[in-house]
């Protein structure tokens, strides 16, 4: 029922573009780029190592 990852990436892409409108309910902030890393015990770190910005940073 909402945006999420990598759909809010496209939120990004379009945001401040001229003639570009934006309705209905907030994403869910929720974040993309994850990347697993395995720790020496045998664990999985996964860690968010991307960071989305708009055209006006």
């Amino acid at each position: 029922m909402s945006t999420a990852s990598a759909g809010e990436a496209v939120v990004v892409a379009f945001r401040g573009r001229p003639d570009t409108r934006f309705f209905g309910k907030q994403t869910n902030g929720i974040p993309t780029g994850n990347q697993a890393h395995r720790l020496s015990d045998g664990g999985l770190l996964v860690l968010t190592e991307a960071k989305s910005a708009d055209r006006t940073g």
